[in-house]
């Protein structure tokens, strides 16, 4: 649509259009009664005759139903899960267990290589065997001395001062309370001595 004034004030305007002519299949208008009558007869329906029309909300179609209860499916499932769901929270299990549960089923799993360990550089071992001087026991020469003992330092020789014997049969050492930390420390003591 176009639309505008003349010079003279007078109004003009021009509408432009298309006309598209129907499809085909619109051109015939008349009922096609045999594609009717094979519809029918192939869903299992019936035709209908003029003053039937209240025929057409009659509900007398057999139909499959389109819902399936869904309790079974969930108790199956269910059933199925609460042992997995117990086992998993009171049992523990590790990759070993899983392993030989593997082992016992198929019989033939190969054995895991052992894991060698990358050669230490010189620095790194030297603080590993430090560590390991740090952590072990004193032995008789590194110990502290104790009364009555004298310690030369250039040759680490220990003489014994001679003391008169006053233990009695009451200065045993006294146990520490059961329980507390000195008890165990001497536990501990005890069981490195053996």
């Amino acid at each position: 649509r176009v639309a505008g004034q003349a010079e003279n004030g007078t109004t003009v305007g021009q509408t432009l259009g298309w006309v598209l002519g129907y499809s085909p299949e619109y051109r015939n208008l008349a009922t096609n009664e045999p594609l009717l009558q094979q519809l029918a007869q192939v869903t299992g329906g019936r035709g209908l005759k003029v003053g039937e029309e209240t025929a057409v909300f009659a509900h007398n179609l057999p139909s499959e139903p389109a819902t399936r209860p869904i309790w079974p499916w969930l108790t199956l499932l269910t059933v199925l899960l609460l042992p997995l769901d117990i086992g998993v929270r009171r049992l523990v299990l590790t990759w070993r267990d899983w392993e030989r549960l593997i082992k016992w089923i198929f019989g033939r799993l190969p054995q895991r290589e052992p894991i060698i360990e990358p050669a230490r550089s010189a620095q790194l071992s030297q603080l590993f065997v430090a560590k390991q001087r740090a952590t072990a026991l004193p032995t008789e020469r590194e110990r502290v001395p104790e009364q009555g003992e004298v310690e030369v330092v250039g040759e680490r020789e220990k003489t014994a001062v001679f003391q008169p014997d006053t233990t009695t049969a009451t200065d045993e050492p006294v146990e520490p309370p059961a329980g507390t930390l000195a008890a165990r420390l001497a536990e501990k003591r005890r069981q490195r001595q053996t």
